[in-house]
């Protein structure tokens, strides 16, 4: 009877000890998730944060509205993230989303795997809005001013203004190749 006792004053012992431990453990378990959903959030999360998967047509839109301040492939995703720029988020209410939350970006991203396809339609799209435009301003000039019409090199005046155009357009396209 006495061993009985003396083992059972024995065992809770052990139990406290287990009790503690496996309390101390949850906490350290808690803080480590904690610890990762908040540097996911501030790191990681960043891409993903209010990022709308938008199409070409959509971009190719904001591009000749000359709304994209930059863009970043990316690779590993398959994408592109497109960051808008400040002064078009603060003038126009399609951006409005953006000035309270996210101003800095990435807006948008659109499904993309090569960067040079990417690189190739932005610099098309860009080439053939420039030459619309130069192309119409040369004819408006034309029509305005007789003594025009008698240049022969119009076209390299078409081409010279097109090419000043292209840099009110174009904007940094970069490369993340990271695994």
């Amino acid at each position: 009877h006495h061993f009985f006792m003396m083992e059972n004053n024995r065992k809770p012992r052990p139990e406290d000890n287990n009790n503690r431990k496996f309390k101390f453990n949850w906490t350290w378990i808690y803080l480590i998730i904690a610890a990762i959903l908040i540097g996911y959030y501030f790191l990681g999360g960043r891409n993903n944060v209010n990022v709308n998967t938008i199409s070409d047509k959509e971009l190719k839109t904001f591009v000749l509205n000359k709304d994209v301040s930059k863009a970043v492939f990316v690779q590993k995703e398959e994408k592109v993230l497109i960051y808008i720029k400040k002064e078009s988020i603060d003038a126009k209410s399609e951006f409005a989303q953006f000035r309270e939350k996210n101003l800095d970006g990435p807006h948008f991203s659109i499904e993309q795997s090569d960067y040079k396809v990417f690189k190739d339609d932005v610099k098309d799209w860009i080439a053939r809005e420039t030459r619309m435009r130069a192309r119409d301003s040369v004819r408006l000039l034309e029509s305005q001013d007789t003594a025009l019409r008698a240049v022969t090199n119009q076209s390299d005046i078409i081409n010279d203004l097109a090419d000043q155009l292209v840099k009110d357009y174009e904007f940094p396209i970069t490369e993340d190749t990271s695994k």
